[in-house]
């Protein structure tokens, strides 16, 4: 599979398949033979060095949908001024498709604040938060997003200071409403626990919202 489809500034969660550590990073440039720059990711403003040699897992979240690819981290680059991750791709990707996960219908006040994927948001919203699953939530918002913007999110509902990273998939707006800008989230990063969590929340809720029928 090519992978020119893959465009700048399209979100990649980078999983190391040997401890399944996963780190969000942009896509910096597709380069030729199968070759992908990222973004260096930082955290607390310090530089995250990710092992050489080692097989990973990119799953890309772009126009196009969301792929996955094995690739191996060749090592690190300069463009300029700058440093970048360069992968190699090693073999077929897949299109994911969504699955069908349980959904909660709520009505929640959340945080929520713009991220590059590199530092953490530096300003919070709130937003209301109008459905979730353990894969994605629909925010409304007073604020307009773009699309394939990259959030964080706090989900206190599920955990207390629990936070995820998300990115915005589809947005519809709502002219009259108090949140105008109403979007769907697909929901990043996210560990397998972080993910029990959520889905845990959900079926406890449904199950509360059964017993008051």
């Amino acid at each position: 599979m090519s992978i020119k489809f893959i465009t700048p500034n399209a979100r990649v969660e980078i999983t190391n398949k040997l401890d399944n550590a996963t780190h969000i990073s942009t896509v910096k440039d597709v380069l030729e033979r199968g070759r992908i720059l990222l973004d260096v990711m930082r955290v607390g403003g310090k530089e995250v060095r990710l092992p050489t040699r080692d097989d990973y897992a990119l799953r890309i979240i772009c126009e196009a949908g969301i792929y996955k690819f094995p690739a191996e981290l060749k090592g690190y680059v300069r463009k300029g001024h700058f440093e970048y991750l360069m992968f190699q791709v090693t073999g077929e990707g897949e299109k994911i498709q969504r699955r069908q996960q349980y959904r909660l219908s709520c009505a929640y006040d959340v945080e929520y604040g713009l991220s590059d994927g590199v530092e953490p948001a530096a300003a919070f919203e709130t937003g209301m938060i109008r459905d979730i699953s353990s894969g994605g939530v629909k925010l409304v918002t007073k604020q307009e997003l773009d699309g394939g913007q990259l959030i964080q999110l706090k989900l206190p509902m599920v955990l207390a200071n629990f936070w995820v990273y998300g990115v915005v998939l589809t947005k519809n707006e709502i002219p009259e409403a108090k949140y105008k800008f109403q979007y769907g989230i697909e929901l990043i990063g996210v560990t397998e626990a972080g993910t029990d969590k959520i889905a845990a929340f959900v079926h406890a809720e449904q199950f509360k919202a059964r017993a008051r029928k």
